[in-house]
């Protein structure tokens, strides 16, 4: 019988050994995953992190003012080309080329990105109080990307003091599978799946 398996963030990644953390997933949308004394919190109805439904306008409330749409990091990408004239809005290999030499026609675009998705952790940190956060997605291969989301954050909590002196700084780092997250929560299914068969293989023949 295999030994019993961890999150696979847990069991490989870089939220290994951390009690309280949560993984930020920037893609078409925001995805989320949180854990709490070292177990994923699933949630009654198995949708906690789903925070690509997070508000972020109570005046008005329709897609766009879903933190799915204003942290998409595809409508990030597309805003970006389309600034810089690009033939293909999906050209992030491209986009972030330029956000790398500080292209000063983007850098308002990717800075507002990052500011959206540090706001996004100031809100999750408040509730929930983790160590760690770690970005995830395919944009996460780029550096500037955790580094300008950190800036963000601690700009966001240098300007309103109260923050600052109260609430506890978390570590923002990136994931360290990237964009191959995915296939790696596909081999740790897998692992589960062959678990579950042993372990049940051998209740029979016992």
């Amino acid at each position: 019988m295999m030994a019993r398996l961890l999150p696979y963030q847990l069991w490989l990644g870089n939220l290994k050994d951390i009690k309280n953390g949560a993984a930020i997933v920037l893609g078409t949308g925001v995805g989320g995953g949180i854990i709490m004394n070292h177990q994923l919190i699933y949630g009654s109805h198995f949708q906690a992190g789903e925070v690509s439904f997070l508000v972020n306008n109570s005046k008005k409330l329709g897609y766009d003012d879903l933190e799915g749409s204003s942290g998409s990091a595809v409508k990030m990408i597309n805003e970006c080309a389309t600034k810089l004239g690009l033939n293909n809005k999906n050209d992030g290999k491209r986009v972030f080329e330029e956000i790398n030499k500080d292209n000063d026609s983007i850098m308002p675009i990717f800075e507002r990105y990052c500011r959206n998705i540090a706001t996004l952790i100031h809100n999750i940190q408040a509730i929930i109080d983790l160590d760690r956060y770690v970005i995830g997605g395919g944009i996460s291969s780029q550096p500037i990307v955790a580094q300008t989301i950190n800036q963000e954050f601690i700009k966001l909590r240098s300007e309103v003091p109260i923050i600052q002196t109260t609430l506890s700084k978390p570590k923002i780092i990136n994931s360290k599978f990237k964009n191959d997250a995915n296939l790696y929560g596909a081999l740790y299914n897998w692992l589960m799946n062959m678990d579950n068969y042993f372990q049940n293989k051998g209740q029979a023949t016992n």
